[in-house]
């Protein structure tokens, strides 16, 4: 079908302009816009911020640290009673009972005693049942009274040691060590600490003299124990 003449002297229509070319300066902001991040710029990144956070934990840990300062807790014997030792046939009957005081120096922390146990040793061999305690509460610069009782019945013995804890018993006096395992945890207000193995050593030396009647023993040498956190 032919065109529409358009009557001569009307206005000729215009043509569409074509769209204006985009300039070299946003056509290059858009091609970084779509840049990637190389992969060894992202592991850059990423190290230098977890390196960045070890450092502000590594500072507030020592701060908390300096404030607090936590120290050890104290083991002390006070007293011991020894109501019966025997052996017989490389075994060893015996039932004892221990006065012991824990104390805690910290001014300012808190400790958490929780899965303690006592036993005790002759020449390194363990020679009563290993015996569960309670768990403990300690507030700061404070102390609590401990009485474990251990013992058992036909305990086997090396011959060594029975030989020895023979020899020891006529001679009235028996060395041996109390031993005081556990956990052990730090706690103030808003911080605690971990837990850590504890295991307070206490060798004692009993005049056994008196077993015969049964009760309270003589305590001979070192009362306090070694204490490893």
């Amino acid at each position: 079908m032919a065109d529409k003449e358009q009557p001569e002297g009307a206005p000729k229509a215009e043509e569409a302009a074509p769209a204006p070319a985009p300039s070299p300066a946003r056509q290059r902001g858009v091609r970084k816009s779509f840049v990637r991040v190389p992969a060894a710029g992202f592991a850059s990144l990423l190290s230098g911020f977890l390196i960045t956070l070890v450092i502000i934990l590594g500072a507030v840990t020592l701060v908390l640290w300096l404030v607090y300062r936590p120290h050890k807790p104290r083991f002390f014997v006070e007293g011991a009673a020894v109501y019966q030792l025997n052996v017989t046939d490389g075994s060893v009957t015996s039932n004892m009972q221990f006065t012991v005081i824990a104390a805690n120096p910290n001014r300012r922390l808190t400790l958490h005693y929780d899965r303690l146990v006592a036993f005790v040793r002759y020449r390194g061999e363990v020679i009563t049942m290993v015996t569960p305690m309670p768990n403990l509460y300690e507030a700061h610069r404070s102390f609590v009274v401990l009485s474990p009782m251990v013992g058992g019945n036909f305990v086997p013995l090396f011959p060594d040691a029975a030989v020895g804890l023979l020899a020891d018993q006529a001679y009235g006096l028996v060395e041996v060590r109390l031993e005081i395992r556990g956990r052990i945890r730090w706690t103030t207000g808003f911080w605690r600490s971990s837990h850590y193995h504890l295991a307070s050593k206490c060798d004692l030396l009993l005049s056994v003299k008196q077993v015969a009647t049964g009760g309270q023993v003589p305590l001979l040498g070192g009362q306090r124990c070694h204490v490893d956190v």
